[in-house]
């Protein structure tokens, strides 16, 4: 499938209700988001510098530039938060974990409603638990699409 906003197919975890990118479970879960960190920051710092000490020269594809890097290490930095809540959870990378975080999250997906839908769930791990915000859109035909997911454990 296609996921809104982009041209690219993908594959997905569906039950044949919701689908889910198996990309936010085996590679953004998992802190498998790939980033030259310190490329990134360091470019960061250049362009925050450049529209500090001269404002003139900071035009609006430097200010484009800017927040897309900001959002990358952003996601990245998130990416690498999740795989960390998931492992001291002892919910390890493994494929039978990423289809059982799937399968929750497409049982959380029966509540979405039309319009852009917050859905609080939780997952239970073996040293841990974790609860599972996830926001839904919903596509044209009615299918539930995760748009984004964000982790956080339980104390």
């Amino acid at each position: 499938m296609t996921p809104p906003g982009s041209s690219h197919p993908v594959k997905v975890y569906t039950d044949g209700n919701a689908q889910i990118n198996t990309g936010k479970i085996d590679t953004y879960m998992r802190g498998k988001v790939e980033l030259d960190v310190d490329a990134v920051k360091s470019r960061i710092n250049e362009l925050k510098n450049i529209k500090k000490t001269n404002p003139e020269i900071f035009n609006k594809n430097m200010k484009n530039e800017l927040k897309s890097i900001e959002d990358k290490l952003h996601n990245y930095q998130r990416s690498q938060e999740m795989s960390k809540t998931l492992n001291n959870a002892g919910i390890l990378d493994n494929a039978e974990n990423n289809q059982m975080i799937a399968e929750e999250l497409l049982e959380a997906a029966k509540s979405a409603k039309i319009g852009n839908t917050e859905i609080i769930s939780y997952i239970e791990g073996s040293t841990g638990n974790i609860q599972v915000v996830s926001r839904w859109k919903i596509l044209d035909d009615g299918t539930p699409y995760l748009a984004t997911v964000i982790l956080k454990p339980i104390k």
